[in-house]
């Protein structure tokens, strides 16, 4: 069969399928395309093919869209592409493309989606809600710096100390092996300390919302979240308390879990400023469900019942302008719906506590 004869089959099966989508040769004119060409760009099939792929397409797009094409042509799965096209009329819509070549043939089969201003609305949002995601994270570390200085700057102290001691008996010539021992165990313990708070820090401060869900202790993930804020709160005259009454391990992506934790104990901390004898109370148990509970309660003002029905609620803050952006629990609760959880106000509390439910993973289970 002739490139023209399968020229004109490939345009009868595109046209039948009713998809947005055409063939282009090696050389970059399209071969055969299908008849919505013709309702999005204003103009007939006879009048599109024989065109180069390139010819309706705005000219600040041309130069990514060439090179997309050659990327094909050299083997590429070609994903996600977008392009501005001119209608008829003068107007552009705005396509998304998927691209691959058929090494028989040469031919390039294409695809393409309109991407409508709703959905780019949607992505704008969901891009401003990364945005104040990270600049909310960033303000929360700068916050907890001073606290986050002084907790590694402890053990950094106490090691600079134990090495001077060291290197003076080591002159002297008179260390006793139990001696050396005792100090070796206390350089160790706080090097592990100091490790403790900075890989702490580097857990919260990535983005986890790509990794795999996996097995985690749950008490190692809660006692990551706080050792960024224990000393924060204590600088503050904030007590924290902190209770496992279980040993649980969940499928899930610690670093949100983390982040969720984190934000709520941050939440706790701002309802008791300027309390005296504020403090914030940490709890972990586990539901013959089976599901591990964290608990989350603070001594602040209990929530009236207006807020309680909003907190949820993206953009809803109580904070101060400039203080909250009203995404976190928003956030926090995409974030366990995403874990086949759940996030809740305890309404039988005498306290605002604020109750994460998440499925036990199989090892929670056998315990």
């Amino acid at each position: 069969m002739s490139r023209l004869q399968l020229g004109s089959v490939a345009q009868r099966l595109i046209e039948l399928s009713g998809d947005l989508c055409f063939v282009i040769t090696s050389e970059g004119y399209v071969f055969a395309l299908s008849k919505e060409w013709e309702k999005l760009l204003g103009r007939s099939i006879s009048e599109l093919r024989g065109t180069p792929f390139t010819s309706f397409l705005v000219e600040q797009d041309k130069p990514a869209s060439e090179s997309a094409f050659q990327a094909v042509l050299n083997g590429a799965d070609i994903k996600g592409l977008r392009n501005h096209y001119i209608h008829k009329n003068g107007s552009t819509v705005l396509l998304e493309w998927r691209a691959v070549l058929d090494e028989d043939t040469k031919l390039v089969f294409a695809a393409a989606t309109p991407i409508t201003e709703s959905k780019l609305q949607a992505e704008e949002l969901e891009l401003e809600k990364q945005k104040s995601i990270q600049n909310s994270k960033l303000a929360s570390l700068g916050e907890m710096a001073a606290g986050i200085a002084h907790e590694v700057n402890n053990p950094l102290s106490i090691i600079a100390g134990y090495l001077k001691i060291l290197e003076i008996e080591w002159q002297q010539g008179d260390m006793k092996p139990e001696e050396f021992q005792r100090i070796m165990l206390a350089l160790n313990v706080s090097t592990e300390r100091a490790a403790k708070i900075v890989n702490s820090l580097k857990h919260l401060s990535r983005d986890g919302a790509h990794d795999a869900f996996q097995p985690a202790y749950l008490r190692e993930t809660i006692e990551s979240s706080l050792d960024l804020v224990r000393e924060r709160l204590k600088r503050h005259g904030v007590r924290l308390d902190v209770s496992y009454q279980c040993e649980a391990w969940i499928d899930c992506r610690p670093v949100e879990i983390s982040q969720v934790i984190l934000n709520l104990v941050n939440n706790a901390f701002d309802a008791t400023e300027g309390q005296a004898d504020a403090w914030i109370n940490v709890s972990c148990s586990q539901e013959l469900s089976p599901h591990a509970l964290i608990k989350i309660s603070n001594s602040g003002p209990v929530m009236k019942k207006d807020v309680r029905d909003k907190i949820f609620n993206p953009f809803f803050t109580t904070k101060l302008p400039g203080k909250g952006t009203g995404l976190g629990l928003s956030i926090a609760a995409t974030i366990i719906r995403h874990h086949q959880g759940e996030i809740y106000l305890d309404e039988k509390s005498a306290h605002t506590t604020f109750v994460i439910r998440l499925p036990l993973s199989r090892e929670g289970q056998l315990e």
